[in-house]
């Protein structure tokens, strides 16, 4: 409560800082020819309170000097775009040293880890889920995508790694992921490109997960494949996986091998149906592998060189 010396007065003052001296916004006058109750000056805080000088105040709370006098009339509004620039400057520099500083993400990726990880009641045993969240902290892969799914993603893989149950739709559930951007984060931790500064960690790319032997069990079930077929198929992963590993999704490279398997007799359109991956894909995983199908003709039993004779 301050009572101007002349004839003005004003209940509750609104003080703002300009060139040192603190300034009345209802009666424009300064903090030196007001009357306080107290006779102690008031400082408005980036939080809008009104601070005693005798509280402690720290420095940059206090809005920054102006270069107008008090007597000009754009004198508040730029008092209000200072403040402004200085405010979103500091937000730039705490977000460069979010980026830098990658303990913060750890710390918040494990937050969300054990969180989704109590919902689906998965303990995680070999601790892979924090395994990669380490390396996602560590890369900056996050950037530009939630940290979220990147953390959800890494749970996915290190619960198929294990044998637990969990599919894209129930994680999409319990979080507000996706499941399309799910299953797109997680082919992105399947492919390793070279030169990519973002490669995945060899151990977890030499896990069963990357493996398509699942994948090719499940479709043969669908498609009511004798267990020969099956074999088959295996085998055939096995060989092309350890002559010419590729990034490309398990679904896409065990509906190549069991079409490889039965002499080329599925039609593209039918095996993108039933495994659920686009033809495009297929046929594009399928001139990858072509010259190495072409290379193990001659080193494997009489029925896969007829089986691969057909499909070339």
């Amino acid at each position: 409560m301050c009572a101007c010396i002349e004839t003005k007065c004003c209940d509750v003052p609104h003080l703002i800082e300009s060139r040192g001296d603190h300034v009345c916004m209802n009666c424009g006058l300064v903090v030196s020819d007001l009357c306080l109750e107290r006779q102690e000056p008031f400082v408005k805080t980036r939080d809008g309170r009104y601070v005693r000088v005798s509280e402690r105040v720290i420095p940059e709370n206090i809005y920054p000097h102006s270069t107008l006098s008090p007597n000009n009339k754009d004198c508040w509004g730029s008092q209000i775009s200072n403040s402004m620039e200085q405010l979103f400057d500091r937000f730039r520099l705490r977000e460069k040293q979010f980026k830098s500083n990658h303990t913060r993400n750890l710390i918040i990726a494990n937050q969300i880890r054990c969180r989704i990880l109590s919902t689906l009641g998965f303990t995680d045993p070999k601790k892979i889920s924090w395994g990669i969240c380490q390396w996602v902290a560590k890369t900056g892969f996050s950037q530009g995508r939630k940290l979220e799914a990147t953390t959800i993603a890494a749970i996915y893989v290190a619960a198929i790694e294990q044998n637990f149950p969990v599919t894209y739709e129930q994680l999409s559930e319990i979080s507000h992921v996706r499941p399309d951007h799910l299953r797109h984060i997680v082919t992105i931790y399947l492919s390793r490109c070279p030169g990519s500064k973002h490669i995945f960690p060899l151990k977890f790319t030499q896990s069963r997960f990357f493996s398509p032997d699942r994948y090719i069990r499940k479709l043969c079930n669908d498609l009511h494949y004798p267990p020969r077929i099956t074999t088959l198929a295996e085998n055939l992963a096995q060989t092309i996986e350890g002559r010419f590993p590729t990034g490309h999704r398990p679904e896409t490279k065990a509906a190549v091998y069991v079409n490889i398997a039965c002499g080329g007799i599925i039609p593209w359109k039918h095996l993108a149906r039933a495994s659920g991956v686009q033809i495009p894909s297929l046929k594009g995983y399928w001139h990858k592998i072509e010259s190495i199908v072409f290379e193990i003709l001659h080193t494997n039993s009489p029925y896969i060189q007829e089986a691969l004779l057909n499909i070339c």
